[in-house]
């Protein structure tokens, strides 16, 4: 196990023995209970499930109401505008959203987190899932992928959809 690991580890023990009175057992139970926080979900990966149909994420669209998806207003902000942009395949300028089958629960803004992201526009996430940590990101942005270590070193995990799906069985 990794220090990065070993201190996830020991974070979410002690999150969990705060709420139950006893330690997990084992990693495999801290990572089962770690799905019990909250998921967020950036940009690229709301285009991959509502806007290109990707077959990687189909399950997380089945999925997705079973999980507690998180967003900011900015968040959902940012969606609407990219897509407006006209910048990606298939979408024209002034595009307006699909409409999502789900709705994330809106949490307010956060303070910053104690990373800073490469690309301003993605620090809302960081600051996001810092503040509600444990709590999970998937992204398959570079910028939010390169936290990872020092994210889970305080109870965030960072990964692809493709990684957060394997982990909870679902592909």
């Amino acid at each position: 196990m990794t220090p990065a690991q070993r201190k996830a580890v020991d974070y979410m023990q002690s999150r969990h023995l705060s709420k139950t009175g006893s330690p997990p057992a084992s990693w495999t139970e801290v990572q089962t209970l770690s799905w019990q926080g909250p998921v967020l979900l950036d940009t690229h990966v709301l285009f991959d499930l509502w806007v290109f149909r990707d077959p990687r994420v189909e399950v997380l669209a089945q999925r997705l109401p079973g999980l507690d998806w998180v967003a900011t207003p900015a968040m959902l902000e940012e969606w609407t505008h990219v897509l407006a942009r006209g910048r990606l395949p298939g979408c024209p300028v002034g595009a307006t959203p699909p409409e999502m089958p789900w709705r994330p629960r809106l949490v307010a803004e956060s303070p910053r987190a104690p990373w800073r992201c490469r690309d301003a526009d993605d620090q809302k996430f960081l600051d996001t899932a810092h503040a509600l940590r444990p709590a999970w990101l998937w992204s398959r942005d570079r910028a939010l992928l390169a936290h990872r270590r020092r994210a889970l070193a305080l109870g965030v995990t960072i990964e692809t959809p493709e990684s957060g799906l394997q982990r909870l069985g679902w592909t």
